[in-house]
C-alpha cells in the first residue's frame, strides 16, 4: 500500500472538459504522471456531445 501511495503522490488528477449532454455516460478526468498529457476524445449525438475516452501522451 505504500507504493501505491507514493505513486499517486507523483500524479496529477486531471479534470475531464464538461459534457452538455446531461444523461451520457462520461469520462469524469484521469491521473497523470508529471510527463504526461491528456488527448480527449469526444463523441458528438443529437443530443449534445461529451468525453468517451482518452489518450494519455508524453510531453
Amino acid at each position: 500500500m505504500k507504493k501505491m501511495g507514493r505513486a499517486l503522490k507523483s500524479k496529477r488528477w486531471v479534470i475531464a472538459p464538461q459534457s452538455n449532454c446531461a444523461s451520457a455516460p462520461a469520462v469524469q478526468g484521469v491521473w497523470l504522471a508529471p510527463d504526461e498529457d491528456v488527448q480527449w476524445t469526444w463523441t458528438h449525438t443529437t443530443r449534445g456531445s461529451y468525453v468517451s475516452g482518452y489518450v494519455i501522451v508524453p510531453l
